[in-house]
């Protein structure tokens, strides 16, 4: 057998021409053709894909996502997860960048799992227009938090306001998310928050592995 050759992700830029291999609607061996729209995007179709997604314009549908996303030298540069499915959008689909991808293999092949940093938080961002029209700090307003999850350990609660995190500043719940990603799991780390609008608090919280 031959195999593709896996390319470096941090390579590609936005316009260049990429190529969407596989099998969509059960039409075998598909080839779609379009450019590299976006970097670093937080998928408009599933938060859960974070925010390094490559976002491309050629055709994705049932069947070729999962597929191969391959630059103009044939190598794989990302590997296609969705597309935004709305009659209001088109030509806006996602792939997780091959740098991302080989991480996670190495991990499944010599642990047998992916270790995901987790806080154990949902929350929403508060930019600097709505913090100006509130009156709020910008940050990460924490919508809910998980029972017996980190945050919850740490005493943080539904309400709170995450401005800093590991001693990085918090512009919002996609900034929040990256600094999470950047810590390793049982990393003790400091986290500021802003509770009822106005008390502001340092509580200390010990990052878990969301699949331990």
């Amino acid at each position: 057998f031959e195999y593709a050759t896996l390319g470096d992700s941090d390579t590609v830029r936005v316009g260049q021409d990429v190529c969407v291999l596989g099998n969509p609607k059960q039409l075998l061996n598909s080839l779609t053709k379009g450019i590299v729209s976006g970097l670093g995007r937080a998928s408009a179709s599933n938060s859960a894909y974070g925010t390094s997604t490559i976002q491309i314009d050629a055709a994705i549908n049932s069947g070729n996502s999962g597929g191969a996303l391959v630059n103009s030298r044939g190598e794989v540069v990302g590997i296609n997860t969705a597309k935004y499915n709305s009659s209001m959008a088109e030509g806006m689909g996602y792939a997780i960048p091959s740098n991302e991808v080989i991480s996670v293999a190495q991990d499944l092949l010599e642990d047998g799992t992916v270790t995901t940093p987790y806080i154990g938080i949902m929350g929403t961002s508060i930019t600097s227009e709505n913090a100006s029209l509130y009156k709020l700090p910008v940050g990460a307003l924490i919508v809910e938090v998980t029972e017996g999850g980190p945050a919850a350990k740490a005493g943080i609660q539904a309400g709170d306001i995450i401005t800093e995190f590991n001693g990085k500043t918090v512009m919002d719940m996609d900034s929040l998310s990256e600094l999470v990603k950047e810590t390793e799991i049982g990393q003790t780390v400091s986290v500021h928050i802003i509770r009822n609008g106005e008390k502001a608090m340092d509580v200390q919280l010990t990052v878990q592995d969301k699949n331990a």
